[in-house]
């Protein structure tokens, strides 16, 4: 056989394994897409790559221009309490401050009966049980009115009047830290929306119901925990003063600033025709470590709807086919072998420490899986910022770098054992 012939033989051998191993490779991308899709939409994050995760996305705010939401108006009761009795096992043991219930009924009397706003979230918890002498009151106007869901986190001790306005705000820290990372919109136990979840389908009429293979948004498969983009945003002692703040997303307080308004102005309520309401505490108690920082517990939940108007849990197919062509090629990289050639050397030297110098082998060896791990990672990441940057997609790629690290140490232990028998 002549040199030409050999070469073309070479070839055909060479294209045919890597057809082989192509094959091989394209259903393990498949099945591991399969895995990351599950594991993104878990309720929890569970610590790993997160802070990364933290760091990539503050940067990126950090250079996001404040925009105006000219249809939001944030309402605060931070500094509109009362006190009640509180009981422990039905003895009196003090008085306990809750949100002063008075002036919210008042509040929201005024908007029932000028009709002209767009939608209300309450977020104030009435199922903690405390009692007030304004309560039936307040609970027959929330129950009377249109458009409004108020936030709860025990739904079966809601007071009866109001159950069917109450949704919970699901959001979950992670599972290593404290700080808040996804909000789930429905409850994969009971099926129950989420208040965010509620608002959205309020708002926009759309469907969201949960299927033997996960669940759809208005038809579309999408993922039911996220960590929501901020578009909305108050807290940001980098750039504003208070007052910068409050002037910036047209924060009112209920006691000094609306109640005292609408004894002055007649027509004062109209203030808040066709605006999107968000009555909560805003600056004292429902503060929450996020990833872009301090954040109210209603911006979550208001920032988790933004993230269903603008589609941010629907899978993306590009973003699959992306993330499926990085992983063939990764295996495929890890299936011919191609990382034990190019560090045939490296390898020889750290079996030769192996009986010489135990210690100098022992740093080589974990110094090798450092290696394989970024070699495999890297590319991983490359993929997580890309998404990000695109379109606000945040994914933890961290997990599948480590898996694809095992597997490859796994492949080179299995191929040094039998090239050695």
């Amino acid at each position: 056989m002549d040199k030409e012939s050999t070469v073309k033989e070479e070839r055909r051998t060479m294209w045919k394994k890597f057809l082989k191993d192509a094959v091989i490779s394209l259903p393990i991308a498949i099945l591991l897409v399969v895995f990351l899709n599950i594991y993104w939409n878990r309720r929890y994050t569970y610590g790993f790559g997160d802070d990364f995760t933290m760091k990539m996305s503050l940067r990126s705010h950090l250079g996001r221009t404040v925009e105006m939401h000219e249809d939001v108006m944030a309402v605060n009761v931070s500094y509109d309490n009362m006190f009640v009795d509180k009981t422990i096992k039905r003895r009196n043991v003090g008085k306990k401050s809750i949100t002063d219930r008075k002036k919210l009924n008042e509040f929201l009397t005024a908007l029932k009966e000028n009709d002209g706003y767009r939608y209300i979230l309450l977020d104030v918890d009435f199922s903690a049980g405390y009692v007030s002498d304004y309560d039936d009151s307040l609970f027959q106007t929330i129950a009377s009115m249109r458009d409004i869901v108020v936030a709860t986190s025990n739904p079966a001790s809601d007071p009866e009047m109001i159950k069917e306005k109450t949704a919970t705000a699901i959001y979950y820290v992670r599972k290593s830290g404290d700080d808040f990372m996804k909000y789930t919109f429905m409850d994969p136990v009971t099926g129950k929306p989420s208040v965010a979840l509620k608002m959205w389908q309020d708002m926009t009429g759309g469907t969201y119901e949960k299927t033997g293979w996960g669940y759809r948004m208005n038809g579309r498969s999408c993922y039911n925990s996220i960590i929501p983009d901020f578009r909305f945003m108050i807290l940001d002692d980098l750039k504003h003063t208070d007052q910068e703040r409050i002037d910036l997303v047209q924060m009112l307080n209920l006691g000094t600033d609306i109640m005292t308004a609408m004894e002055y102005v007649d027509d004062y309520i109209t203030k808040f025709d066709d605006k999107i309401i968000l009555v909560g505490d805003w600056m004292e108690h429902d503060i929450h470590d996020t990833i872009i920082g301090p954040q109210p517990g209603t911006s979550i939940i208001y920032n988790a709807y933004l993230s269903l108007v603008n589609g941010d849990n629907v899978r993306s197919i590009w973003i699959m086919l992306l993330l499926t062509m990085i992983l063939w090629v990764e295996i495929m990289f890890m299936m011919r072998g191609l990382f034990n050639i190019r560090c045939e050397s490296w390898e020889h030297r750290v079996e030769k420490m192996k009986s010489e110098h135990k210690l100098t082998y022992v740093v080589l060896k974990f110094l090798s899986y450092v290696l394989v791990f970024f070699t495999y990672a890297f590319p991983l990441k490359c993929f997580e910022v890309i998404i990000y940057k695109c379109n606000g997609t945040i994914v933890n790629t961290l997990i599948l770098s480590v898996i694809f690290t095992i597997l490859s140490e796994i492949i080179s232990e299995l191929n040094q054992y039998t090239s050695n028998n």
